[in-house]
């Protein structure tokens, strides 16, 4: 169930939403949404074939500081990436807000 949109671009938007499959557990996840409005057949494929192909790539990666990847599936002129939803501000938000460089270590 969509709850509200987290960002939108060009090629799509990200969303916030509950898993329902679990219908006593509260877990929000992120949903990346992609349009594919490309009119030339090939080209289509091939963006399907990239989001799928990145899809792969980051459910098989495994680090803290990246979200666990749960579905992914395409629907018409559309696909999706269903992810674990992290709640902080996001990288944009957090360059444009600093002065400087980025510290290399954590604050505490």
């Amino acid at each position: 169930m969509v709850s509200g949109i987290l960002g939108s671009g060009g090629m799509g938007a990200v969303y916030l939403a509950r898993d329902l499959r679990f219908p006593n557990v509260v877990r929000n996840v992120a949903v990346k949404e992609v349009i594919n409005t490309q009119g030339d057949h090939a080209a289509r494929e091939l963006i399907l074939k990239n989001f799928s192909r990145e899809a792969d790539v980051l459910a098989a990666l495994s680090h803290p500081s990246i979200p666990k990847i749960y579905d992914y599936f395409a629907s018409s002129d559309r696909a999706y990436l269903v992810m674990e939803y992290i709640d902080g501000r996001d990288l944009e938000a957090l360059v444009n807000q600093t002065p400087d460089f980025l510290p290399t270590e954590p604050s505490r």
